[in-house]
């Protein structure tokens, strides 16, 4: 937008309307009288002036012509009608965008900024800037400032003053202001710093809360103070942590880059951790006691098991074992603290009152009270104390005439008592029993039994009976197998109480001792013996096995073991056994160093017999025997063969060994085979090997010319003529091997011609038809002349050849074409058939 001069407006100065919301920041210009266009604004690059930004603020030109000093009549003004009026007493704070214009303007030396109640009115001076060094033409500087007016103004005024003879002029841009219904100034604060801190807070000691600030308006950034700084993480930060000990309140200003301040507050209450205090405690089982706890306002105890109330301050604890509880105390302001406490529970004394007891009228007897448990030491109290002797020890005599029920009440150091009673039976009239016990048999064997059975006489029906040794039960009997000489007892109540007692000793006899002696019998003889001594309660019998022997000796038995049981007076019975050995006699053993093989075979025995002195080797196959120690035996024939060594000992005793099958011994293959030909030339010197041995597996050929082949029936071609021996190794499927070979050759390939024509006029060139070759056997040769019409002509047999005439020379054959066939023989007897046809010129 630009401002025009209205009608009204004071000389010299400009009137800008109220700005439209949200500062469009449009090129805003304004007249200016006197210097420069009267009618029109200033437009950039005119008079030097620049492009203002168009970053979103607000911007006015102004111009001073040849004034100077600060006063009314001095500089160019330029004002703003503002849409809210400035409010008395509150800050507004905003930063100016001043430029230089190029062009030789000279810059204002002083900024002001009057508030006024008319476009022409100066009432207060809000802001006067230091002097101004200005920048360089066409930079911009700035400048931020704070002011609060006295009244409530509807206009501002921009005047640069005390400038140089010769005008000045420039831009003033209004930014960094806060406006809450886009007008300016701002309708609340008017753009001040506001500052605003979180409520007041309360803390338990020794925890930490973090302080908060909020700070609004002014020109940003801020910065922070908090005092008090003690306990603070930082005191130069916005959202400081605090630690206080005691309750403190921290004030903090706020100061935006205008130099603007504001302050605020937050009270930090500490509260005090409570100190909770109760004591130990302790009771009996199945008793109750108060606890008790102080220091804080409102208490909390877990468990709550045996707790009447876990919610109070003294709540009545009566735990069935003992407890350990921990009660929390909270104050009200929400601190807490907690302790334990144990409650030892004390288990009471066991008391005992012993068991019921029944005598006879006039008698009396023994309280058989005791106690476990608890904590010593302990008082006795019996009630009722009728007929007692002394109702406070733990074992009184009563004499009482009737029936009663004792009670023993035990009281130990803690003050825990235990109860217990007992029935004392008074039985009318007189009433004892006599007791027998008897064993059946009184003596036995060690490892023996005997049979127990107490009688009763006399005294009242059912009784009942106590036995000692681990017995129970009724009058019996009953087995006891005791191990040695042992008495038992028995006492029989009757239904009165009176009792009786018995004993009986069983006596356990120990077996008989014995000794044995033997000697060896000899090679497996019957002159072994063997004697048994016996100790202990005699006489003794015997009872040899095997044999059935009854004496303590026996003689003339072979080798083996025997088993003897002695029987004393007692019945008592001992077992004993003896080995009779077979002295002298060898043991036969032997290996060999190889256990099979192909034939013929050599086999190393070795023996390790022990007790020998002389052998006896059969080797199972029917050849000779052999009586070294460790002898080497061939084996020429494939079998299996039983290898038999008989040793002796020096008294004569034999032994006898025999293994099965000990030696195995393979049979070999048999190599053979043919060739296709012994002999062949080298236009075909191919041969084909057929193998014909027998148990052959593997096959390995040698041609003789450094040529292999393991196939059972190859093809070899020879490469020269030469003379080669051919073998072949073969192998059976236990490795045995046999090898056989043969000689081949291979030769020359004979050479045969014929010629197709001939000219018999006796110039000494052609005159014959006649064959040629080579490797040819030139002493033999068959040859006949056949005419057109199949008459023999010639018959010859020797290499010549035909010189044209007929019937044996007496004709002269005439020019025409003639058959012939011919037999040739090679130098080593191969026969060559040929026919063909010849012409004869003359």
């Amino acid at each position: 937008m630009s401002f025009e001069r209205a009608a009204g407006d004071c000389d010299g100065e400009k009137t800008q309307p109220c700005l439209p919301d949200n500062f469009d920041g449009s090129w805003v210009t304004c007249n200016y009288p006197g210097g420069g266009p009267a009618t029109s604004d200033i437009q950039p690059g005119q008079y030097g002036f620049v492009e203002p930004p168009t970053d979103g603020n607000t911007y006015m030109s102004f111009w001073a012509s040849g004034s100077s000093g600060t006063g009314e009549s001095n500089g160019e003004r330029t004002s703003l009608q503002l849409c809210n009026p400035l409010q008395a007493g509150t800050q507004y704070c905003f930063t100016l965008d001043y430029v230089r214009p190029a062009g030789g303007f000279n810059a204002p030396t002083v900024l002001l900024i009057e508030g006024g109640m008319s476009a022409c009115s100066s009432d207060e001076i809000l802001f006067q800037s230091a002097e101004i060094t200005s920048p360089a033409p066409g930079t911009w500087g700035t400048w931020s400032f704070c002011f609060t007016p006295g009244a409530n103004y509807t206009y501002l005024r921009f005047r640069a003053v005390d400038g140089p003879s010769g005008g000045f002029g420039g831009y003033l841009g209004i930014d960094n202001w806060v406006s809450t219904d886009g007008k300016f100034p701002p309708t609340v604060g008017g753009g001040g710093l506001t500052v605003i801190a979180t409520p007041d807070t309360s803390i338990c000691l020794g925890e930490s809360v973090t302080l908060q600030v909020t700070p609004g308006g002014g020109i940003t950034p801020y910065s922070f103070a908090w005092t008090p700084a003690t306990d603070l993480s930082d005191p130069n930060i916005a959202n400081p942590v605090a630690t206080p000990g005691t309750t403190t309140t921290y004030v903090v200003m706020v100061t935006d880059s205008a130099g603007c301040t504001g302050t605020d507050s937050i009270t930090v209450t500490v509260d005090p951790i409570p100190v909770v205090l109760v004591a130990p405690d302790s009771t009996c089982a199945g008793s109750c006691v108060t606890l008790s706890a102080s220091g804080a306002d409102s208490y909390t105890w877990v468990p709550a098991t045996g707790l009447n109330n876990p919610n109070s301050a003294t709540p009545q604890a009566c735990p069935t074992s003992t407890t350990t509880y921990t009660v929390t105390g909270t104050t009200t302001g929400g601190c807490e603290h907690d302790t334990t406490v144990t409650v030892t529970i004390f288990q009471p004394p066991v008391a005992d009152a012993g068991p019921d007891l029944s005598y006879c009228q006039g008698d009396s007897a023994q309280l058989n009270g005791s106690v476990s448990g608890g904590q010593p030491s302990y008082t006795y109290f019996w009630s009722p104390s009728t007929g007692l002797s002394n109702p406070q020890i733990a074992n009184p005599v009563t004499a009482t005439t009737t029936t009663t029920t004792y009670y023993l009440t035990v009281t130990d150091a803690r003050g825990c008592t235990g109860l217990d009673s007992v029935i004392v039976t008074v039985q009318p009239g007189p009433c004892h029993i006599s007791a027998l016990l008897q064993a059946n048999p009184s003596e036995i064997c060690e490892g023996s039994c005997t049979d127990l059975t107490a009688t009763p006489s006399g005294g009242t029906a059912p009784f009942s009976y106590t036995w000692d040794q681990g017995i129970t039960g009724n009058e019996g009997p009953h087995q006891v197998c005791p191990t040695t000489t042992t008495s038992y007892s028995v006492t029989i109540t009757d239904d009165n109480g009176d009792s009786a007692f018995a004993s009986v000793t069983v006596t356990v006899n120990p077996p008989p001792t014995t000794t044995t002696n033997s000697t060896d019998a000899n090679c497996g003889s019957a002159d072994g013996t063997t004697t048994v001594t016996a100790g202990g309660t005699g006489p003794y019998t015997y009872l040899w096995s095997p044999g059935g022997y009854t004496s303590s000796g026996v003689t003339g038995v072979t080798a083996g073991s025997y088993h003897v049981t002695v029987t004393d007076a007692n019945g008592c019975v001992s077992e004993d056994s003896v080995n009779i050995l077979n002295i002298g006699g060898p043991t036969a053993c032997f290996m060999a160093d190889t256990l099979s093989g192909c034939a013929p075979l050599d086999v190393l025995f070795s023996s390790c017999s022990t007790n020998e002195v002389s052998y006896l080797w059969n080797f199972g196959d029917m050849g000779p025997t052999d009586t070294s120690a460790n002898p080497t035996h061939p084996f020429n024939s494939p079998g299996c063969y039983d290898i038999t060594l008989v040793v002796t000992s020096a008294n004569g005793c034999e032994d006898t060994l025999k293994k099965d099958c000990y030696i195995e011994v393979y049979d070999n293959p048999n190599a053979n085979f043919t060739a296709s030909s012994n002999d062949v030339d080298d236009f075909n010197p191919v041969i084909n090997f057929t193998d014909l041995s027998t148990d052959a597996f593997v096959w390995i050929w040698n041609f003789g010319d450094n040529g292999t082949s393991d196939f059972q029936n190859p093809t070899h071609i020879y490469t020269d003529t030469g003379t080669y021996v051919v073998s072949l190794a073969v192998e059976n499927g236990y490795g045995c091997k046999d090898t056989v070979s043969t000689t081949v050759r291979v030769h020359e390939d004979p050479t045969f011609y014929v010629p197709d024509a001939f000219t018999p006029n006796n110039d000494g060139m052609n005159d014959y038809f006649q064959p040629y070759g080579e490797m040819m056997d030139f002493t033999r040769l068959e040859m006949y002349i056949f005419d057109r019409w199949g008459n023999l002509i010639y018959t010859g047999t020797n290499w010549q050849g035909w010189d044209g005439c007929a019937n044996e020379g007496t004709d002269i054959s005439q020019e025409d074409v003639y058959v012939w066939k011919i037999r040739a023989w090679t130098y080593n007897g191969e026969e060559i058939n040929r026919i063909g046809r010849v012409t004869l010129i003359k």
